[in-house]
């Protein structure tokens, strides 16, 4: 359900914050009310120490919503974990009196909602979470909406702060699976800084490589990191004699002597500065088809929402039922046709990503750094026009001048001139066939990214001494 404006009739003048207390919310909601700007009367938001005056105030609040979420409720007792169905709203929490849930978010959900927004109908997991859990209940951090997986989430108050305090000292360790192009097949540990140069223009969300640094690993020196990460608390990880890894780097043949990385020490820069580190370690290589590995039992569950579950035969039962449509006939001809002209994607890698930092679009960055780009990803490896087109049909600009769009397209030097040719009737069929442009921009998509989604997925954390995957979830 997201914000909703509720209205109230003010017979006599009242403090702001004895009024909110009046309506039955609690010291630490009336707080976050004011603080976020939600309580107004006649236009003019409200402060602390503000006196209502008769007549109509309004009071912005956060409503959830069932979603059929399911999510396992960790004890604060016990620490023992129990799975619970968020979708039951008669669960008695208090009997678990738990501290924190973690949810398996799925893909193209926000984890947050737009801030104040009422106008919104668009879901979030925030919905779930206080529709089962109470108004005290937050997520301790986020995914983006296109990456899919695990999301912790405190429920209560003490909890979060606890929780949050864990990810800024680096105590929580997040796994991600993912789907990349091309044949990863050696580990790398990656280090660079992360910069959003001014020179994108209206793509100044898309960042950049600086200093990268790549070191190709054999399993012992990743599963050494993996254990000292995962294993050791932060406070002894970073007082931690870091010789094994000195040794290692140097018995590496593939590795050297003048590349030697103090692991320890740029972790530790990287706590306050735009570095970042990821270690990518292949899973499996793939020589068949995307689509078959995305039908298998794994590939559904894990990566859902793609291509190949598209709506390519709704659209195709339309054409039968409006056979007037030419103009509909003659987009299935073309879609059909540049599909069956590209080259099937064949070589392609799973890998299993743990991000050492958590900086913005980190793992997108460095895949695309390592020319191995995460498959759906439109803002890294498509061209630039691509990807502002991307972005401003995400902000809801659907109209698009063809003309203009040739002219820069033209004077695009990373653009070939039959992908121009491909680019231009997309646009063309998305300006004509209004009532289908989502699904055009879906099939766009897969054309161009090789999937609907972006095929990133948070499959683990590891914290307090233990380990939760999304097999535990459900």
């Amino acid at each position: 359900m997201g914000f909703v404006k509720k209205l109230y009739n003010i017979n006599s003048p009242i403090k702001a914050t004895k009024f909110l207390l009046q309506l039955g919310y609690s010291k630490s909601q009336t707080q976050r009310i004011i603080d976020k700007g939600r309580l107004k009367q006649y236009g003019k938001v409200l402060q602390k120490s503000s006196l209502i005056s008769r007549g109509e105030v309004e009071v912005i609040e956060f409503v959830g919503m069932d979603l059929g979420l399911c999510a396992r409720v960790v004890s604060n007792n016990s620490n023992a974990a129990q799975d619970t169905n968020l979708s039951n709203k008669s669960t008695n929490i208090d009997m678990y009196s738990p501290s924190f849930c973690i949810f398996n978010k799925p893909a193209k959900i926000l984890t947050h909602p737009k801030n104040n927004d009422i106008n919104s109908k668009e879901p979030s997991l925030l919905d779930q979470l206080r529709y089962s859990y109470g108004q005290d209940c937050n997520p301790c951090h986020r995914l983006d909406y296109e990456t899919s997986g695990l999301v912790l989430c405190a429920l209560d108050k003490s909890s979060e702060i606890r929780l949050k305090n864990l990810f800024l000292e680096r105590d929580i360790t997040k796994e991600y699976l993912a789907i990349v192009r091309g044949r990863l097949e050696k580990t790398i540990l990656i280090q660079s800084n992360i910069i959003f140069p001014k020179k994108f223009g209206n793509l100044c969300i898309k960042g950049e490589v600086d200093n990268l640094n790549m070191r190709y690993l054999d399993k012992l020196q990743a599963d050494d990191i993996l254990y000292s990460l995962r294993d050791h608390h932060k406070a002894n990880f970073m007082q931690e004699d870091f010789t094994w890894l000195e040794s290692t780097y140097n018995n590496s043949k593939a590795l050297n002597a003048d590349c030697l990385m103090d692991f320890k020490s740029l972790y530790s820069s990287s706590m306050t500065s735009n570095h970042a580190i990821s270690l990518f370690m292949p899973i499996r290589l793939f020589d068949y088809p995307l689509h078959c590995f995305l039908e298998s039992c794994f590939g559904r569950k894990v990566f859902s929402d793609n291509i190949f579950n598209s709506d390519v035969s709704r659209l195709s039962k339309q054409i039968e039922s409006r056979k007037f449509n030419q103009q509909l006939e003659s987009y299935i001809r073309f879609r059909d046709e540049a599909f069956n002209n590209r080259n099937k994607e064949s070589n392609f890698s799973l890998v299993r990503i743990v991000a050492l930092t958590g900086r913005t679009h980190q793992l997108r960055i460095h895949a695309n750094a390592i020319h191995h780009n995460i498959i759906g990803d439109v803002l890294y490896g498509v061209s630039s026009h691509i990807a502002s087109f991307f972005l401003d049909s995400k902000l809801g600009r659907n109209t698009y001048n063809i003309d203009e769009s040739i002219y820069d397209i033209q004077h695009n030097n990373d653009s070939m001139p039959h992908d121009n040719d491909i680019f231009h009737r997309f646009l063309y069929y998305c300006s004509n066939l209004p009532f289908y442009y989502q699904q055009i921009l879906n099939d766009m998509r897969a054309y161009y990214t090789g999937s609907t989604r972006l095929l990133l997925h948070a499959h683990a954390l590891n914290f307090l001494g233990k380990r939760f995957t999304t097999s535990d979830i459900g």
